[in-house]
């Protein structure tokens, strides 16, 4: 341990925090601005309504449903979600904290242990640079997973069994979130975090983590069950669900492995190829042990990102996000395998850590490479961990250490803060253009673009053209959601509404009131000569009359609201 190494441990600690408190104060900022009517509604539509949900790929409504409950708003939503994802992350750095101080090479300073928290929410924020942290699957899982392996490490080293058992079961409640939010999540997450206890854990008490995580899971589904507001048919709703993704995703297990395979892969030589110069600076740090090498490395580093413009974020950036932040890390790591071998246990949980987003990635449809950006945590606290520890390599390769994982946080901070200024999620316009004063029945107020001021103002006259009272059923097809929120609709079934074989699934399941009123928002794809609409949903259906047209925010493509009579239903 040498000063140097000390003060920049310090360093790296207070860049920690700054950059922790100003992701902090941007996420309460954004909170209330942007109405995205895709993705977003599928989770709020889920949420506001659960007792409508019978057909969806996760059973995430179950967990939503009570947030919701709780906020009541989309701002209050979001910044629930977002408090979730700091919460577990947190959870996750003070577990790997326990294991610094279990049998870690030092014990972090009070203020190293701050930046190492710190850290981690940074990591899981990262999940705002996609979109808005509004509770969903994707979020939920990655929070569960965060909590499970913060609460199973927190049980290092504990002389009393029944303190690790009570962690064992917070571990086992989490895991349960991550479950029913994201099945194929939940099952990783949980054999990862058992291989987390196997390593970290001595004496008999790891021999609890099984059965009473177990009990613990089941516990937690139990208790999500009882909060929903009506009896969901669980086995019908999750059978259901899995025909629902099949037709979704119709690719076979194993052509999905062997695609995240090749992909991955491939990517993952693409990063390396793209910031080389650094990779090869850190060799040569290793093989002459220079100071000014190890000055020069988080340079070199820096140039590379920003001559490929990796710190910039938002959507249709992932990629190049991602890129830099594997790379980042390969660095950390690579600068850090010697000491490690001296620290076998320590080096299995980095092992460990650093295969945890790929668990919650698992089943997900998007690339593989880019999907760890929802659940970075484990990745940035690991960085935060070897920068702290000063007695792990020598004063050169130490200080290399810490200024490529400072890097690693102001390339975070930046790809999420400038994500609000340009390319959004399906959105008109970036968060900071979202300024404009607006009123959305079950959301409550919140500021948008003046296109989507239009669009509801469109909404509006369809609503008084067909006086359209608030709680009609409504089908958006295709992949419009969010016209339900604007209408006051609700979700007959599932939110989840993307073409025509998921319509056809609905159909078998959905008996519309003859007294209710039905909306259908028809899309340009919906309206085509190929379209194949069922009959009874066809436009000029006798049944039907024309409410006007809604011309979408984000992409400016004229939905035709048609409903049904008054008195006819569907």
């Amino acid at each position: 341990m040498t000063r140097s190494g000390i003060t920049g441990a310090k360093l790296f600690a207070s860049v920690a925090l700054l950059c922790g408190g100003l992701l902090v104060a941007g996420v309460i900022w954004a909170s209330g601005r942007g109405f995205e009517i895709t993705d977003e509604a599928y989770y709020l539509l889920s949420a506001i309504y659960p007792e409508r949900v019978e057909l969806y790929v996760s059973a995430q409504h179950w967990v939503t449903a009570p947030l919701w409950a709780v906020t009541g708003s989309l701002q209050g939503f979001r910044l629930i979600g977002a408090a979730v994802l700091a919460f577990s992350s947190a959870v996750l750095g003070f577990g790997i904290l326990r294991v610094l101080q279990s049998y870690g090479p030092e014990n972090p300073s009070r203020l190293c242990r701050a930046g190492l928290v710190a850290a981690s929410v940074i990591g899981a924020l990262a999940y705002v640079a996609t979109i808005a942290p509004s509770p969903s699957y994707n979020l939920l899982a990655a929070a569960g997973a965060y909590g499970g392996a913060g609460f199973a490490l927190l049980a290092v080293e504990r002389n009393r069994a029944s303190v690790a058992m009570c962690l064992y079961l917070l571990a086992g409640l989490s895991l349960a979130v991550s479950f029913v939010s994201k099945p194929s999540a939940g099952v990783c997450a949980t054999l990862l975090v058992a291989l987390l206890i196997l390593i970290t854990v001595r004496g008999p008490s790891k021999f609890l983590f099984g059965p009473v995580v177990a009990a613990a899971m089941v516990v937690g589904l139990f208790c999500l069950y009882a909060l929903q507001p009506s009896d969901p048919p669980v086995l019908d709703s999750l059978r259901n669900g899995l025909e629902l993704f099949r037709i979704v995703q119709s690719e076979p297990v194993g052509v999905r492995l062997l695609r995240y395979t090749t992909t991955t892969l491939g990517a993952m030589g693409q990063a390396l190829i793209a910031l080389a110069p650094g990779l090869l600076l850190a060799v040569a740090l290793l093989a002459f042990q220079k100071l000014w090498l190890a000055v020069l490395l988080p340079l070199i580093l820096l140039a590379s990102v920003v001559m490929g413009a990796h710190y910039l974020g938002g959507a249709y950036e992932y990629h190049r996000q991602m890129e830099a932040v594997f790379a980042l890390m390969v660095v950390l790591i690579l600068l850090s395998v010697r000491p490690l071998i001296n620290w076998p246990r320590l080096a299995l949980t980095t092992a460990a850590l650093l295969l945890l987003p790929y668990a919650v990635a698992i089943g997900t449809g998007n690339a593989l490479f880019t999907q760890p950006i929802v659940s970075l945590a484990p990745w940035i606290a690991v960085a935060a961990m070897l920068a702290v520890q000063t007695g792990l390599g020598t004063p050169p390769v130490v200080l290399a250490r810490q200024g490529t994982a400072a890097l690693l946080l102001l390339l975070l901070t930046s790809q999420i803060l400038t994500s609000y200024g340009r390319a959004p999620y399906h959105l008109a316009e970036p968060l900071t253009g979202q300024a404009e004063p607006a009123t959305i029945d079950r959301l409550g107020d919140v500021r948008v673009d003046l296109a989507t001021i239009q669009m509801l103002d469109d909404v509006a006259r369809a609503r008084e053209t067909c006086a359209l009272a608030s709680g009609a059923d409504f089908l958006g097809l295709y992949n419009v959601p969010g016209l339900a929120l604007a209408f006051a609709a609700q979700p007959p079934v599932s939110p989840w509404l993307n073409n025509l074989s998921q319509l056809e699934m609905i159909g078998t399941t959905w008996h519309p009131a003859p007294n209710r009123r039905v909306i259908l928002a028809l899309t340009s794809e919906a309206q085509g000569p190929s379209a194949q609409l069922p009959e009874n949903l066809l436009p000029l259906h006798d049944g039907h009359v024309f409410c006007g047209q809604v011309r979408v925010a984000f992409n400016g493509e004229a939905v035709d609201i048609w409903a049904s009579n008054e008195a006819d239903g569907m």
